[in-house]
């Protein structure tokens, strides 16, 4: 359980000191605490109107209102808090059971302080798992929707099966075998479907398939239709599951004409052009198809990542086309040491990495020592002049506990920056336990830091200038917050917004920057001029509620007209806390505030969102905007969102324009407002000319 996060506590007991006493039990044990004492089934389902809580610790009745009344209350609530009864009242063996079988999870003495806090820590802590658990479990449900949604709508023939058994099949590898229905398919053996001539060669990929074994890559083979006609056609494996049950997915693509012309772009598809190896894209294909077929018996592989120092160097003395002679020499070095049974690529510009097994780890360490040494001893001559450079490895062991290829390359990826932190030209293995003891001290001191700055102050604001590409007199300014610590360095938001965030800290910090533009937004309307800000706000804030009230108070203290602020509210957060979210909005129209729905664009169908809640602006997902001058899809989609927004009555916004390309893209899709660096970096001053806009 971590100490940094709060824990909401019920408390129903009939004494205030009692419950204070309860609440400093785990104050004292390091843990943040929000408790609100009950007396009653009212204030019990008051308090579920209100947020999630993660504990109620319970006397054994308050008046005619007993722990187990309040458990059944908390069932038909369909509220999952765990209820440990503390007394130090004598309890009866039968009345004890009645407690333990009514739901009540334990009884503690009042007067064990420790085991009042271990019981705590464990009921709070196994109900943030089955919480987790829930959310994994829709996760999984929701990512298995939309794949079964993309294998019906694929143009590939498609089907799952288990044990040699068809699970399920999409309409195009129904239609190819002839069929009509695919439920004639369901519980069909994928043998069935295949040629007599080919049942020996199948049933081997079958049981290799059971055995957990790779199955070949591709599997060429004739078909057999329905109707007793043969095709030619290739089958492609990959492990899957459907509906929690491990299986294999299935692709049969038809052979095409040229088979020469097929393997040509398959191969050249692989390959890394400069150098010859894998490229990046297929690399990982393979390390996803390893890390997901790693069982417990099988001996381990180590991925190695080598990233070549001093590159910068190289490039200034021999230039861009030296330099690819140099990494072309580098990638046939690499093959020669780690021989054919490797798998090798060229990652990025100066990085390869390479999956190399079944031996010992000391072995694939053997093996990377021997690299740094190869490299280091090698000489390239370019045009005349002799290069030299040293390489800085990470490597890692890939396992069945490894997760997925992803996390297996950013493990490898921060072994190998310790390596050239270190001064590079030497090996360093990936530890867990360090990298995790080193996350965990960057967070108590970034949490040091952020909560001694809340003390002192130490938040400020700077103002980014949003100006119009079709009019507009308004003078808009996105308001981003800023952290000083004890030695005057500024910090960025993404240097503590993380930590604030697991810290639960958020709410804090969304109070002091509305506090903050309120005061100078009141400042500025003072003088006479039109300015609204645009002041982003946590998922944390638009789900506990609480944040309206406090922006109303602060609007009526300061007389702040509420269309000056435009509430800024990320579409996952929306989606994440969808009823909070819909609230949160209707709350901002009453008072006249506006609101933005940032991020926009990011999921499959982001227009399903405003069927929810009621927006002013959206602000597009940088990856809409990104590459947008040169890309012409990008812009197409682009212009598509442009269009439907306007359609609703949305006013669209881009940021982090930063050159004029894009910002002469954006402006002929529509887009009504811009924002970034091109237009003018953050300043703690409100300079901006909004004069020379465009109108």
């Amino acid at each position: 359980m971590k100490n940094d996060e709060i824990v909401h506590l019920l408390i129903l007991h009939e004494s205030f000191n009692e419950a204070e006493r309860l609440i400093s039990i785990l104050r004292n044990a390091g843990h943040p605490v929000r408790a609100i004492r009950l007396e009653d089934g009212e204030d019990l389902a008051s308090a579920l109107e209100e947020q999630a809580w993660d504990l109620m610790l319970a006397s054994p009745s308050v008046a005619d209102y007993t722990a187990q009344l309040a458990v059944a209350d908390l069932m038909k609530a369909g509220k999952d808090v765990p209820c440990v009864v503390v007394t130090d009242l004598p309890i009866e063996e039968d009345k004890l059971v009645s407690l333990l079988r009514g739901g009540v999870r334990d009884v503690v003495p009042a007067s064990s302080e420790v085991r009042v806090q271990l019981v705590a820590e464990r009921e709070i802590e196994s109900v943030r798992e089955r919480r987790n658990g829930r959310r994994c479990e829709r996760a999984l449900r929701e990512s298995e929707r939309r794949a079964r949604s993309l294998t019906d709508s694929s143009r590939d023939a498609i089907s799952y099966v288990h044990e040699g058994m068809h699970i399920y099949a999409n309409p195009v590898y129904v239609s190819m075998f002839g069929f009509q229905d695919p439920d004639d398919i369901q519980g069909m053996p994928s043998m069935d479907l295949v040629a007599p001539s080919d049942h020996a060669k199948f049933k081997e990929i079958l049981r290799q398939l059971g055995k957990g074994e790779n199955p070949p890559e591709e599997f060429v083979f004739h078909g057999l239709r329905v109707d007793g006609t043969e095709f030619e056609a290739t089958m492609e494996f990959t492990p899957a599951s459907v509906d929690g049950e491990s299986c294999t997915q299935i692709i049969i693509r038809d052979r095409i004409v040229d088979k020469d012309l097929e393997k040509k772009l398959k191969a050249l598809s692989k390959q890394d052009l400069l150098t010859g190896l894998f490229n990046r894209q297929y690399f990982i294909e393979l390390l996803e198809k390893v890390v997901a077929t790693a069982s417990p018996g099988a001996p381990p592989k180590t991925l190695i990542y080598i990233s070549l120092d001093h590159v910068a160097e190289i490039k200034s003395a021999v230039g861009i086309a030296g330099t690819d002679i140099v990494l072309r020499d580098i990638a046939a070095l690499l093959r020669e040491q780690l021989g054919e049974n490797a798998l090798l690529a060229r990652f990025a510009d100066q990085t390869f990495t390479a999956l190399i097994g079944n031996g010992k780890p000391e072995d694939a360490q053997g093996t990377a020592q021997q690299i740094c040494r190869a490299i280091e001893d090698c000489i390239v001559d370019v045009s005349g002049r002799s290069v030299t450079t040293t390489c800085s490895v990470g490597m890692t062991v890939v396992s069945e506990n490894s997760g997925n290829a992803q996390e297996v390359l950013a493990r490898a990826d921060t072994a190998c920056a310790s390596a050239a932190e270190a001064g590079g030209n030497r090996v360093e293995a990936y530890n867990p336990l360090t990298d995790s003891a080193d996350v965990d001290d960057q967070d108590k001191e970034k949490l040091r830091l952020i909560k001694k700055a809340l003390e002192e102050d130490r938040f400020h604001l700077v103002f980014q200038p949003i100006a119009t590409l079709h009019g507009d007199s308004r003078e808009y300014y996105e308001t981003l917050i800023r952290m000083t610590d004890e030695d005057g360095k500024t910090h960025m938001p993404g240097e503590f917004i993380p930590a604030a965030t697991r810290a639960a800290l958020m709410t804090n910090l969304d109070r002091l920057v509305l506090r903050h533009a309120v005061s100078r937004l009141a400042q500025e309307r003072g003088r006479g001029t039109n300015t609204a800000f645009f002041v982003k706000i946590s998922g944390t804030s638009v789900a506990d509620g609480t944040l309206l009230p406090y922006l109303a108070k602060a609007l009526e203290a300061t007389r702040l007209q509420g269309d000056s602020l435009v509430l800024e509210i990320t579409e996952r957060d929306a989606v994440n806390h969808l009823k909070g979210a819909k609230t949160f909005t209707e709350g901002l129209k009453q008072l006249h505030c506006r609101c933005a729905l940032t991020q926009f664009g990011s999921s499959l169908k982001p227009f399903n969102l405003l069927k929810h809640m009621e927006v002013d602006f959206l602000k597009f997902d940088i990856s809409l905007v990104k590459n947008l001058a040169s890309d012409e899809k990008a812009r197409e989609q682009l212009q598509s969102y442009v269009d439907t927004a306007h359609s609703l009555g949305k006013l669209t916004l881009a940021e982090c324009v930063e050159e004029a390309t894009t910002m002469a893209a954006l402006w002929h899709c529509g887009i009504n407002y811009i924002q970034g660096n091109f237009i003018q970096p953050p300043s703690s001053e409100l300079s901006f000319d909004f004069s020379d806009q465009e109108g």
